[in-house]
């Protein structure tokens, strides 16, 4: 992508838009598409919550690292 950066390709690419798309964006299109970082959100809270609650069951802080990291991914990969 011209005059993107490899952070906002993959925040742009988590959003859901098109890579041909984006290369014909201009700068503020790009940003707006770049605000789709906001996908980011529910998977860090995903991470955090879940990892407490795998914690809070297992007691053992690898299990919990590990279940809230996969709870994170499912939910980014579903939210777009």
């Amino acid at each position: 992508m011209k005059n993107v950066s490899n952070i906002q390709a993959i925040f742009i690419w988590l959003a859901g838009f098109d890579r041909k798309t984006a290369e014909n964006c201009t700068s503020s299109e790009i940003r707006k598409m770049y605000c789709g970082s906001m996908v980011m959100i529910p998977g860090l809270i995903g991470l955090f919550s879940y990892g407490y609650g795998f914690y809070f069951v297992f007691k053992a802080p690898c299990r919990a690292i590990i279940g809230g990291s996969v709870a994170a991914f499912i939910l980014i990969m579903i939210d777009p």
